[in-house]
């Protein structure tokens, strides 16, 4: 817990954070430094043990690859690593998308970094502050595994899908900040339903975006154009923390950024050419391997007319 403000009691048992009589306004101390240290190393420590439980996992039973590729395109040789990020750099429309991306959900990560500073002036505690990023954060999970089945069914829509997500979760937002800035009435159930419905609408669509720049960087591999977006991403909220960082700043402008940052990859959006070439050949291919057509059999004086499945043909 930290303090910013002076001429207060700390309280440890509900969480609200505030400062000794003899602290400056500009001055941040943290009060209870060692039960954080602990309860931080003690998180790593988990995080260390579940890694390295998947890493056995791996290493005992997946095996290098599939039997069989799933797709044509998975099974097409992909571009080499140097080629592949100099294809990526001057690739238009995968910068759109992957800003579109990047902007608002770094911005949203960060913002649910601190958002135990940016609720405590109206009194809610870090602790309660955490439980609401929590949700939201879980939220965000599971709606991000129906909206890619949502989708599949619906294929090619994805910027349409992205968009109402944007425009969802902005107002989220919006409802969100003017509870914590107290214009509407303020309410603790509000500040926990406007942050999970943010987390469900901005982190819902992540799969998707994911899933776009694959389809506009084909045929660079999958995996360095994953690494690409994630690299804007934590840099786009890396650029939020800094901008906390300059003293007397304060949080209220916060939200507003993060609305803006919708603001922004809306517009991304709207502006990228929406695209599937990796889709498009592996439905091509799918057809012309289940095409039918006739082969006359020569083999008698009344030739007939059989017909053999191309795609299995010897």
């Amino acid at each position: 817990m930290v303090s910013t403000e002076s001429g207060n009691s700390f309280n440890f048992d509900n969480g609200i954070t505030t400062t000794a009589a003899n602290i400056s306004h500009n001055h941040t101390v943290l009060l209870n430094f060692e039960q954080l240290k602990d309860d931080i190393m003690r998180l790593m420590y988990y995080e260390c043990g579940l890694a390295a439980v998947v890493f056995i996992a791996v290493l005992i039973y997946f095996p290098d690859k599939p039997p069989s590729a799933p797709s044509y395109t998975a099974s097409v040789k992909r571009v080499d690593y140097l080629n592949a990020i100099c294809k990526l750099l001057t690739n238009g429309p995968l910068w759109l998308i992957s800003l579109a991306c990047a902007i608002p959900t770094g911005v949203f990560g960060a913002w649910g970094a601190v958002l135990d500073l940016i609720l405590n002036p109206v009194g809610i505690s870090q602790m309660e502050a955490g439980w609401i990023g929590f949700y939201a954060t879980i939220a965000g999970g599971i709606s991000c595994v129906f909206v890619a089945r949502f989708s599949d069914i619906f294929m090619k829509h994805m910027k349409l899908f992205l968009m109402c997500l944007f425009l969802c979760g902005g107002c989220a937002i919006v409802w969100f900040t003017l509870i914590s800035t107290r214009v509407l009435t303020f309410s603790t159930i509000q500040l926990y339903s406007s942050s999970i419905l943010a987390g469900m609408f901005v982190n819902g669509g992540i799969a998707l975006f994911y899933e776009l720049c694959s389809e506009t960087s084909y045929p660079v591999s999958e995996g360095v154009t994953g690494a690409f977006l994630t690299t804007l991403n934590n840099v786009s909220g890396t650029v939020l923390l800094f901008v906390l960082q300059i003293p007397g700043i304060g949080t209220s402008w916060v939200n507003w950024a993060v609305v803006g940052s919708i603001g922004a990859g809306l517009f991304c959006l709207i502006i990228f050419p929406e695209r599937y070439g990796r889709t498009d050949l592996d439905i091509a291919s799918r057809n012309y391997t289940d095409m039918v057509i006739d082969v006359p059999d020569l083999s008698v004086d009344n030739p007939t007319t059989n017909q053999a499945d191309v795609g299995h043909s010897e």
